[in-house]
């Protein structure tokens, strides 16, 4: 039996040197970030100020002018994913009656009814149509 040397499967798998070295460069870039808003104005600031200044300054005249309004649309596509999520990052919950159980269907019918009931109803209520007509009587032909 060996009693050393190399063996299959030993030591430090490759991938957690890969996360250790990523995990250094976000934290490093982290400081950056941090260094950066503390010494004063940020990037992201400094371009959604001059989006907004261009953008002014398109709509001074008694026409906007197209080309600085390009150019404060330009600054926007820049900034936005900074500053907007991404659609594909937010997920919809849909749900349909046939996927929920009945105890679930129940209380959500019951907390309806309960928030209906709760709502004012006026004194006098008056339709937005007028009455109908009386039903016309059988024995009125003869």
């Amino acid at each position: 039996m060996p009693a050393g040397g190399r063996r299959p499967g030993a030591g430090r798998k490759p991938s957690a040197v890969r996360a250790a070295a990523e995990q250094k460069i976000r934290l490093r870039s982290r400081e950056l970030v941090d260094q950066a808003a503390r010494e004063g104005v940020m990037p992201l600031q400094i371009q959604l100020e001059y989006m907004r200044h261009v953008w002014a300054a398109a709509h001074q005249g008694p026409e906007p002018d197209m080309q600085l309004m390009k150019e404060a649309a330009a600054a926007a596509a820049a900034v936005s994913p900074y500053v907007h999520p991404r659609l594909s990052a937010l997920t919809a919950k849909v749900e349909s009656v046939t996927t929920l159980s009945d105890g679930v269907v129940d209380a959500r019918f019951a907390a309806l009814l309960d928030t209906l009931s709760r709502l004012p109803v006026p004194d006098e209520f008056e339709p937005d149509e007028p009455p109908a007509l009386p039903a016309p009587l059988e024995d009125a032909a003869e």
